[in-house]
């Protein structure tokens, strides 16, 4: 929950948007993964307090758009990761962004890493006034096909016996 949530400022003022990231706390050993020391971190950019509380009152949920960015899986690429992130938030979504790993790891740590943080956000839908009935993953370059792989693979026997998972993990949508 929000307990778990660290603030991090976006931009030179204290005006600007706050970012929160979570840990997604996956035990890559119990999956047979890699242990590289790089814990990959969920970055929440939700709505102000103020908003939420509004949103309470209204009962208004907001639609949700998890951004992957490229960078051929050797790094992930900041111009393909906040510029998008504030477009999706100027346009109303509840935007989560995942640093997720790369090189050196392998097939399918990042793609677990996805479909953990797709969980986690419905698991705190109520929390984050989250329609968690409208969840969109888009990426681009290598991120582009993470997305892709998000959407082939997600009902597959692997992730679902692995992950522990039923359907939480399931992406409403893929751009």
């Amino acid at each position: 929950g929000w307990a778990d949530l660290k603030d991090q400022t976006v931009g030179a003022d204290a005006d600007r948007e706050k970012v929160k990231t979570l840990d997604l706390n996956i035990d890559y050993k119990k999956l047979g993964l890699d242990t590289v020391d790089y814990a990959p971190k969920l970055e929440c950019y939700l709505p102000s307090r103020e908003m939420r509380e509004e949103m309470k009152e209204t009962e208004r949920r907001n639609q949700v758009m998890v951004v992957l960015p490229g960078g051929g899986y050797g790094m992930t690429s900041s111009r393909e990761h906040e510029p998008i992130i504030f477009q999706y938030l100027a346009a109303g979504f509840t935007v989560f962004s995942i640093r997720y790993s790369v090189k050196p790891s392998v097939f399918p740590r990042a793609l677990y890493e996805v479909y953990t943080s797709i969980a986690k956000i419905r698991e705190h839908a109520d929390e984050w006034m989250i329609d968690k009935d409208k969840i969109a993953v888009c990426g681009f370059s290598a991120g582009g096909h993470l997305t892709a792989s998000v959407g082939a693979y997600w009902n597959e026997d692997f992730v679902k016996r692995d992950l522990g998972f039923t359907d939480e993990h399931k992406p409403n949508a893929l751009i």
